[in-house]
């Protein structure tokens, strides 16, 4: 961003146009952007009412680091916000843009999408006791969580490992009582890159991935999670926007870290 001060009913006029089209992909109660100016400074797009608050926007160097998105992001979920992500707009090699949306999964349990829902359970119930319970019931409805799983195999931790097949399998049986003759089973008008690209490059790039998050868990490493993430995304064989929050999943709870 370049030259003198902006005006105005332009700011305006561009936050409003692209909120609404961030919302036909992104439903959200909040979409805030700011501009980072070629001299450095910072320009607020939209909301106006954020400019009363005080957030701490963080400056690229050149672009933004990821702890740097991680304490914006919080910020927000402490407020009116429990679901926010904050996403940099790189060109040229350095960040020109952020931009922060929130609340999305929230509109989209409201409508009925059980997604939001898979995945606090998920992130609340991973490393707990019920945790294998947990991933069957997500599994159940969406078979690809049951990846989740390989975290236990990794830590030698078989029956948690097992628990979670089992419930999966049980919880899913009913579903052959019903005719799935019309079960959409395709990656219909949104497929993985992965498929579009190589069937055989998702078949690879998965098996890869649920090798890293199994080695991951042997170590006993913090980022096990992260893996599993990762390779449960990858597995999808349809991908939407709405979906990318599975990557919350690999957020340990504070009452979970150092376990």
């Amino acid at each position: 961003m370049e030259g003198g001060a902006p005006d105005p009913v332009a700011i305006t006029t561009w936050h409003q146009a692209l909120g609404a089209s961030t919302a036909v992909e992104v439903p959200h109660d909040l979409f805030a952007l700011w501009l980072y100016s070629a001299s450095g400074g910072i320009v607020l797009l939209g909301p106006d009412e954020l400019s009363r608050d005080t957030i701490e926007i963080p400056l690229p160097d050149p672009e933004l680091r990821q702890d740097q998105l991680y304490r914006l992001e919080e910020v927000l979920r402490r407020a009116r916000y429990p679901s926010a992500i904050a996403i940099p707009v790189r060109r040229g090699g350095r960040d020109v843009a952020l931009m922060l949306l929130g609340s999305f999964l929230v509109w989209a349990a409201s409508v009925g999408n059980v997604q939001p829902l898979l995945i606090a359970a998920l992130v609340h119930g991973l490393e707990r006791r019920s945790g294998p319970v947990w991933v069957g019931v997500v599994a159940s409805l969406k078979a690809v969580p049951i990846l989740y799983a390989l975290i236990y195999v990794g830590r030698g931790e078989w029956v948690r490992a097992a628990t979670s097949l089992v419930v999966a399998a049980l919880l899913a049986v009913p579903f052959l009582l019903y005719d799935l003759s019309r079960y959409p089973a395709g990656s219909g008008d949104a497929p993985s890159p992965l498929i579009a690209i190589s069937p055989l490059l998702f078949g690879a790039a998965v098996v890869a991935l649920a090798g890293v998050t199994l080695w991951l868990a042997r170590r006993g490493s913090g980022l096990d999670r992260w893996a599993a993430s990762v390779t449960v995304l990858a597995a999808l064989p349809r991908i939407t926007l709405l979906d990318l929050p599975q990557l919350l999943v690999a957020v340990r709870p504070a009452q979970d870290r150092g376990r």
